[in-house]
């Protein structure tokens, strides 16, 4: 592995053994290969300590690092950031799966328009047992050139704000501050980096989200859902 990959993918995790396997082979399966994987835990006290140290001694790209105790997610996504090297960054949680092409398109999309802060993948929704829920569709214009159409977009839409998964230009998101420990600090983070620079989304569903309780998304009070 070079001393410095093109990407870093950071996956914040705490007690995420549900999942885990599966989201990492999701990573380590990508057909772009030049990137690193770090892992942040959260003092897990289930078995994710044991499957990312399993990963780690068999694949050089993974490097596990283990908090002494829960310093509180907001924190943990800040921790993994901060460690990434490199030109892209990517926040990846335990819980969501990317196809095999999803790293290359999205990397050769950046790497044609220096123009582009974020490039990212449509979106299909499963259950916990991995079964089909929806084709999420939610059309914005954060492709255009006027900077204030994609603010707006960002931020007063109601979507789900599935771009903060996408592959992130590290020198745009170095130039803001990181993502806040707040409701709604991801649409806040991506609201930024639309007035930087403009999104692409690749047609293929190549990123695939896991719909269950456990997500803040479906945990928040009921008054974050209002603009």
């Amino acid at each position: 592995m070079p001393s410095c990959p093109m990407l870093t993918v950071g996956m914040p995790v705490y007690n995420a053994q549900r999942f885990l396997a599966k989201a990492l082979d999701s990573i380590l399966s990508q057909s772009f290969t030049d990137f690193q994987l770090l892992i942040s835990d959260n003092a897990s006290t289930d078995q994710t300590e044991s499957i990312c140290r399993q990963y780690a001694a068999r694949d050089p790209r993974v490097r596990y690092f283990r908090n002494e105790k829960n310093m509180g997610a907001g924190w943990n996504f800040r921790r993994v950031y901060s460690m990434a090297r490199g030109k892209y960054y990517k926040q990846a949680a335990h819980d969501d799966f990317c196809r095999p092409e999803f790293f290359e398109t999205c990397i050769n999309a950046l790497e044609r328009d220096p123009g582009l802060t974020v490039a990212y993948a449509k979106v299909t929704v499963v259950n916990v047992n991995g079964e089909f829920i929806e084709d999420y569709e939610c059309p914005m214009r954060t492709n255009e050139d006027d900077p204030v159409v994609r603010f707006s977009d960002l931020l007063l839409l109601g979507h789900r704000c599935y771009q903060v998964f996408g592959i992130h230009r590290l020198s745009a998101l170095q130039k803001l501050p990181p993502q806040g420990s707040f409701a709604h600090a991801d649409r806040i983070l991506l609201a930024q980096l639309g007035l930087a620079g403009r999104f692409y989304e690749a047609p293929e569903r190549l990123f695939i989200s896991t719909r269950h309780e456990g997500q803040s998304v479906w945990t928040m009070p009921t008054r974050t859902n209002s603009r």
